[in-house]
C-alpha cells in the first residue's frame, strides 16, 4: 500500500493519552544530548517558536488504510482478521504483520481485504 499522505499519532506517556495531528516538526540540534527535538502540535511550541519541553512519546504512522468500521489503521494497532489478532508493524519499508516469525506485507493483499480488518486495540507503549 502506498500512503500518499503522512499522518501520525503519538502516545504521550506523561499525558497518558493518544494525540493525533498532521502538524509535525523535527529540528536537528547537532549535539549528543539533544540531537533531535520534536513538536507534535502548535500547542507544543512556545511564542518564540521553540519546543516547550521534552516529552516521552511513541510516534505511529497512518497506514493509509481503514478497517471495516471506517477507522484509520495505524502502526501499533491490534487488528482482528478472520478471528486472529495481529499487531500492525512497519518493517522493510512496508506495513504488515508478523505471523510464525514471518513478515506479511499489506502490499500483497487486495484492497478489498481491509474491510475485513477490525481495530480491537493498541499495543501498550512506554518509553
Amino acid at each position: 500500500m502506498v500512503n500518499s499522505r503522512f499522518k501520525f499519532r503519538a502516545w504521550f506517556n506523561l499525558k497518558n493519552k493518544m494525540v493525533e495531528s498532521e502538524n509535525l516538526a523535527f529540528q536537528y540540534e547537532g549535539d549528543e544530548e539533544n540531537p533531535l527535538t520534536f513538536a507534535f502540535d502548535k500547542a507544543d511550541i512556545d511564542e518564540n517558536g521553540n519546543e516547550k519541553g521534552t516529552m516521552c512519546f511513541i510516534l505511529m504512522q497512518f497506514t493509509g488504510l481503514y478497517d471495516k468500521n471506517g477507522k484509520e489503521i495505524y502502526e501499533g494497532d491490534i487488528v482482528s482478521y478472520f478471528g486472529l489478532k495481529y499487531e500492525v508493524l512497519f518493517k522493510n519499508g512496508a506495513f504488515g504483520w508478523m505471523e510464525d516469525g514471518e513478515f506479511y506485507s499489506f502490499n500483497e493483499m487486495a484492497r478489498s481485504e481491509f474491510n475485513k480488518f477490525e481495530i480491537i486495540g493498541n499495543v501498550p507503549v512506554s518509553c
